[in-house]
């Protein structure tokens, strides 16, 4: 009997968990710490929820707008928009579009992002109508229309004589146009901001605004707009391009050439400005002046205005005046500035 306990106890012995030297038994498993990746997410959400908080956006807009693409803990921010064709989302811009005949709204909405998580946000805005046209309404708008619009002087064509001929340069956002008449080029400077009343009209296949009056300067001094200008052309490309599409009207259209210079080419019995490009390789385009000729004048004219680029390569803003032989020829302009 004694000898039965005694082996009964040894049995329940060897029945025991075998414990290793750290303390844990050969058939236990490790937990997975939750802890770390729960604090992360709750810390996330948090982030999200404070980045969503502390988003606004215009509530009513005439003109683009910025937009937050990043928040405070890393978040990133999206937008998205319920209708495109009036505020259209570029990036970190909002690009406005209003109407010239209803008022119009579109809805944003914001994502915000960080880790697994994230929330959205959105904002109604509102965009009225626009008081007047912008100057790519009056490019497109048929001929003997009546506009009115809003720009700024950006330059004007001169006389052979040195004076300011009938023409004026006005640039908005969306593009530039010419103003013809002397009474209105007298009457304004390079930077004024303008409110203009015209007719759309053309001349020798060139699209301009005729019979114009400034209804109301509203500011000087002010930057040229430079959204529409085109870079990264060559000058003989523009020339290859107009030289191909004779059909096309180019007036207005503005190149910011860049490694171009003004230089006088002299022929027999004439002489001729020109924009070239890497000492004439890559084309050229005539300077537009009007008149009778005087080259000593016109001359004394580009130095003072332009000088600084004068057979010196630089980088030039050039507007498309129209082309010679009563718009079937080759492409002619004038300089706006030179950086």
């Amino acid at each position: 009997m004694k000898k039965r306990a005694l082996l009964l106890s040894a049995l329940a012995l060897f029945a025991m968990p075998l414990v290793a030297c750290n303390g844990t038994g050969n058939n236990s498993s490790s937990a997975p710490n939750t802890t770390t990746s729960e604090a992360e997410t709750n810390q996330d959400k948090q982030i999200v929820e404070s980045v969503l908080a502390s988003l606004s956006v215009p509530e009513t807009a005439s003109n683009n707008f910025t937009l937050v693409t990043s928040g405070a803990g890393g978040a990133t921010i999206s937008w998205t928009s319920s209708n495109p064709e009036v505020i259209a989302i570029d990036g970190g811009t909002a690009v406005v579009t209003a109407s010239l005949t209803e008022d119009l709204k579109a809805t944003l909405t914001a994502t915000v992002t960080k880790g697994s998580e994230s929330g959205q946000k959105t904002f109604e805005v509102s965009v009225p109508k626009r008081e007047f046209m912008s100057v790519n309404d009056v490019r497109e708008a048929e001929i003997d229309t009546a506009v009115t619009f809003k720009a700024i002087v950006s330059g004007f064509t001169y006389y052979n004589d040195g004076g300011k001929h009938g023409g004026t340069y006005v640039t908005d956002e969306t593009g530039t146009i010419m103003v013809f008449g002397s009474d209105f080029a007298e009457q304004v400077v390079i930077g004024d901001e303008l409110v203009i009343s015209g007719t759309r009209a053309e001349y020798q296949k060139s699209m301009q605004v005729s019979s114009a009056t400034i209804t109301s300067k509203l500011s000087e001094g002010n930057a040229i707009p430079t959204d529409s200008f085109i870079t990264g052309k060559h000058v003989k490309e523009v020339v290859n391009e107009m030289n191909e599409n004779k059909d096309v009207d180019y007036a207005g259209t503005v190149y910011l050439f860049e490694n171009t210079s003004l230089t006088c080419y002299q022929g027999t019995g004439y002489s001729n400005w020109e924009i070239i490009e890497n000492g004439n390789e890559n084309g050229y385009i005539n300077l537009y002046f009007s008149g009778n000729s005087d080259d000593t004048a016109r001359d004394a004219l580009v130095n003072e205005l332009w000088g600084t680029a004068v057979d010196t390569p630089s980088t030039i803003a050039f507007v498309i005046n129209g082309r010679t032989s009563k718009g079937s020829g080759n492409p002619r302009g004038n300089v706006l500035y030179v950086e």
